[in-house]
């Protein structure tokens, strides 16, 4: 992400009148540049997200915000690579791993101090600029370490679950898939093999999806802090082939979308990654999309996260 205002995108077409907010969050691409990776310290990574606020504020779009996720599933190599770089590897890898000067950095973890400050710090630097504003990082791995790590500038938890998340389940392992990005062999793989591997242990596999909902509801109870979901709760990944099935997707999400409301610490929620109209398989579903809406707008919060 650049500085300029790539993120105005998706606020200047929202119509106040029918009430539509947004959060904003980036994902970091690299452009031709690769300028994602020059964000290599808290302060030029605050500034970056400043400056972006400033055109947001500019435009008189402010208050459409809900929240501002600074960073995609924190702190993964392939959404947060300003953490990679060459200096960082100098002044922290290797003081962990030794003097390794050709290893490639190893994964951070939000267990890790450095980690935590940066998150905690770039907050704080940007909260002082728009303090009427509520911020995050959004988080799909190391849920269930959670108890390690230091949230507390965090104004809510927005973490992304699935089915298939390799923390929680072996499901992708069984189905061949690995996140290739440049062989179909995975994605056909789960075309093939998906639906009837869930089937075959479905109990086992819904078992997996609730635990982890569990999980985040008892990290959202300890902190006081509300949860916000806008990436599950089946599978990652999944297209609209011709004659895909959507059957077992649609019911993967609705059973999860169900126990997370039973929870009391979800005060906002998506039913799936893929409700966009590109998905015509899910998009044709309109009884389903209804009935899941108004369970999510009638649900009951816990009493402390009301109004958050």
């Amino acid at each position: 992400m650049s500085e300029s205002p790539r993120h105005l995108c998706c606020l200047q077409g929202v119509p106040r009148h029918h009430g539509v907010r947004v959060s904003l969050s980036s994902w970091f691409r690299e452009d031709l540049a690769n300028t994602r990776v020059h964000y290599d310290t808290p302060e030029r990574f605050a500034d970056m997200w400043i400056t972006t606020l400033r055109h947001i504020e500019k435009e008189g779009l402010l208050d459409n915000l809900l929240f501002v996720d600074l960073c995609n599933e924190y702190p993964l190599r392939v959404w947060a690579p300003w953490l990679y770089t060459e200096r960082l590897a100098q002044n922290v890898f290797r003081a962990r791993r030794g003097d390794l000067a050709d290893a490639v950095p190893p994964e951070a973890s939000r267990t890790e101090a450095w980690v935590a400050e940066w998150m905690n710090g770039t907050i704080d630097r940007v909260r002082a600029v728009f303090p009427q504003l509520k911020y995050t990082y959004s988080f799909s791995s190391e849920l269930a370490t959670w108890r390690d790590q230091d949230v507390s500038s965090l104004d809510l938890l927005e973490t992304h679950i699935w089915l298939a998340n390799n923390e929680f389940t072996d499901y992708y392992d069984k189905v061949g898939y690995h996140f290739e990005k440049f062989s179909p062999a995975g994605y056909d793989n789960v075309v093939q093999r998906g639906r009837e591997e869930y089937y075959r242990n479905q109990e086992q596999y819904d078992a997996s999806l609730f635990r982890m909902i569990d999980n985040v509801a008892e990290w959202s109870r300890e902190t006081g802090k509300p949860l916000w979901i806008t990436e599950c709760w089946s599978l990652v990944d999944y297209k609209d082939w011709p004659g895909l099935e959507w059957d077992w997707i649609l019911d993967i999400n609705a059973r999860a979308v169900e126990y997370a409301l039973s929870t009391g610490r979800f005060v906002g929620m998506a039913t799936s990654n893929f409700c966009g109209p590109q998905f015509v398989g899910m998009w044709r579903e309109v009884e389903w999309h209804r009935r899941l809406t108004a369970a999510i707008k009638n649900a009951t919060i816990d009493e402390d996260l009301r109004g958050a």
